[in-house]
């Protein structure tokens, strides 16, 4: 498990159906209905709930776990149409926890539950059969204008039990969860 320090930049197509302030173009619409988005052939106009224009830029800690996942597991979480990258049975999931100290919305916290890699022309991604945020603008801008399964929750860090001082986990956010 390897923690990482620093700037997290979201490109404006992070998630596969993520949305945008106008219409694809007509021949990527095909392409998004197929990943459950509901596209419409007019403008889109989404509420952006403080995320303001992509690409969002996130400051802040995290961990990135892997882990192999059967793909009858995985394939419970990912919709039909999607095709899971998989060999052996097996496709590539685990956890992502970051800590963020400063994005869109604020410092909050986030957990995702990776269920394993999908085939994106012209690349793969993981996708999130789970997420948890501790803040309720992050919650509902994952839900409405990203498509992530978001879910409110609070983080807690316990003081490394050999010294007594606080985790990385702790360090530079003020303690406990941000607050839902």
């Amino acid at each position: 498990m390897a923690a990482r320090s620093g700037r997290f930049a979201c490109p404006p197509r992070a998630r596969p159906c993520a949305r945008v302030r106008r219409a694809p173009p007509p021949s990527s619409l095909l392409h998004l209905r197929t990943l459950g988005c509901a596209w419409r052939r007019r403008r889109v106009a989404l509420v952006t709930m403080g995320y303001g224009e992509a690409p969002w830029v996130f400051k802040g800690r995290a961990l990135y776990q892997l882990s192999l996942v059967k793909s009858e597991e995985a394939r419970k979480h990912v919709p039909e149409g999607l095709k899971l990258v998989e060999a052996f049975g097996y496709t590539l999931g685990g956890f992502y926890l970051a800590r963020y100290n400063d994005s869109p919305v604020g410092q909050f916290d986030e957990l995702v539950a990776l269920a394993g890699l999908v085939w994106n022309a012209p690349t793969s991604c993981a996708w999130a059969a789970r997420v948890y945020v501790s803040n309720r603008e992050a919650r509902n801008h994952g839900l409405r204008s990203v498509g992530l399964p978001s879910r409110l929750a609070t983080f807690r860090a316990a003081p490394d039990a050999a010294d007594g001082t606080a985790s990385w986990w702790d360090r530079g956010h003020g303690g406990g969860g941000s607050g839902a």
